[in-house]
């Protein structure tokens, strides 16, 4: 299995080290991933300038380039100019910072993994709630046996899965819970400061603030102690909102031609 790692927190980030370490056998590794933090990049791409691409050395895998861009760009420059074989899975993370609820839409991580969805290739985006080695270790290890199981049963094309891991410290996760994303938005605030030179400017600050309930919500299920994946779609299409739209008469708001 020829695998794609990418990520958003950089390519010397603790998380892509300690999951190429418990990848290690599991396939043809390859790393594509920002020469440094890109959190929060969501979809976005480098227009307008030079993206600079540096080959590295890194332990455990067949290729590795820092890419001086956004995990985007990297997926993009990744599967139509550094590789010459097309992946079979990519794996986004590990990432520093749950995913949850309505963060899957600025998350560099879940980014990558949407664009190489987008490309035919199955993504897992993988994130831990904190810094902690036994965050990392746990979610690798659960990762690499995942892609086992993907050998046997390769996912679809088009399919992203989206993992979140609990606080975790002795004690290892409930139990694993098949998730939907909580209609979620953030409760936030904006803290006013001033820089050297007297302007004003606005530091973001906030959290999750799911409005769903059940233990099938995302971040229902991490606040539980379970490991939560979410299947996710490239396809933004609310069908519901569709048939909806469609009683109105929208031939009656062109203007006609001047005359």
């Amino acid at each position: 299995m020829r695998i794609l790692l990418v990520n958003d927190d950089g390519i010397d980030a603790v998380g892509m080290k300690v999951l190429v370490d418990a990848l290690a056998g599991a396939g043809e590794l390859h790393i594509a991933a920002p020469v440094a933090e890109r959190s929060g990049a969501a979809m976005a791409v480098t227009l307008g300038r030079l993206v600079m691409v540096e080959e590295r050395d890194f332990e455990g895998v067949e290729s590795a380039y820092a890419v001086d861009g956004t995990p985007v760009d990297c997926v993009k420059i990744a599967l139509r100019s550094l590789l010459s074989d097309k992946p079979d899975l990519l794996i986004s993370g590990i990432n520093h910072g749950s995913n949850l609820g309505i963060n899957v839409h600025y998350s560099g991580t879940v980014a990558a993994a949407i664009e190489g969805a987008s490309q035919g290739i199955p993504g897992i985006a993988v994130s831990v709630p904190r810094h902690g080695p036994s965050d990392f270790k746990g979610a690798a290890k659960f990762v690499a046996r995942m892609v086992e199981k993907i050998k046997e049963r390769p996912l679809p094309a088009a399919a992203i899965l989206n993992i979140n891991f609990p606080v975790v410290d002795k004690s290892p996760p409930r139990g694993v819970r098949l998730t939907r994303q909580c209609p979620a938005g953030i409760a936030e605030s904006h803290a006013v400061e001033k820089n050297d030179e007297g302007g004003r400017g606005f530091r973001l600050y906030g959290k999750i603030d799911c409005v769903g309930t059940g233990d099938r919500m995302d971040n229902t299920a991490v606040k539980a102690g379970y490991i939560s994946i979410t299947p996710l779609t490239v396809d933004l299409t609310d069908n519901n909102a569709f048939a909806a739209t469609e009683l109105y008469r929208f031939d009656n708001l062109i203007p006609e031609a001047d005359t």
